[in-house]
């Protein structure tokens, strides 16, 4: 059975013009800066370039501009490695793709699937500006969600996944948000664990 892609939903732009960003992708998003190590000398940073999953033998010295570049971009950068676009097929790609699939990352991103669990549990603020959670829905959906996160702190991922795991928690118009969209968390949910397996085809 053919699971519908993440992806290919319809465009809800013109729709939720204008609203702010979800408190959960701004959360994501911080806790992914305070991720990164700060000793680190960012002259350079070595990489590991491969489609699927982390090959330990190519090794690669990248220059600050394109570390800088991978961060500014990121939203940009998850949805192509998201809808499958190879790491290998750009240096900032690639780039990206080693700073998300981080041990410490991937932990903030479960962290934050779980927590959202715990706000679907508690009311509806009163006149909140953010983008109402479809909390039945979330809630509905708790096994696969918790099997996310588990899959997510996995010892081995695929970029790919990671980029999907990030994008759903963060886009106003994914399902886990109450308004206008066309997908199925479940079933969602279920195609990013499947490509969070660097054995996927």
């Amino acid at each position: 059975m053919s699971i519908e892609s993440p992806f290919q939903r319809v465009d809800h732009e013109g729709q939720r013009k204008g609203h702010r960003h979800n408190l959960h992708g701004r959360r994501v998003a911080k806790k992914e800066v305070r991720a990164v190590d700060q000793s680190q000398d960012l002259s350079s940073v070595t990489l590991v370039v491969s489609d699927k999953t982390l090959d330990q033998s190519k090794r690669a010295s990248v220059p600050l501009a394109t570390l800088v570049g991978a961060h500014v971009l990121g939203g940009l950068l998850d949805g192509r490695l998201a809808k499958g676009q190879s790491p290998s097929s750009s240096l900032l790609l690639a780039t990206r793709a080693q700073l998300i699939v981080s041990p410490s990352r991937r932990r903030v991103l479960a962290e934050n699937w779980l927590s959202l669990l715990t706000n679907a549990r508690r009311p509806t603020p009163f006149r909140s500006p953010e983008v109402p959670l479809a909390r039945s829905r979330i809630l509905g959906s708790e096994p696969w969600i918790r099997a996310l996160a588990s899959a997510l702190l996995a010892p081995m991922v695929a970029p790919q996944g990671v980029a999907m795991a990030s994008s759903l928690l963060s886009d106003g118009s994914s399902p886990i948000y109450d308004g206008p969209n066309t997908g199925n968390l479940e079933s969602m949910l279920q195609e990013v664990i499947t490509r969070l397996n660097p054995l996927a085809s």
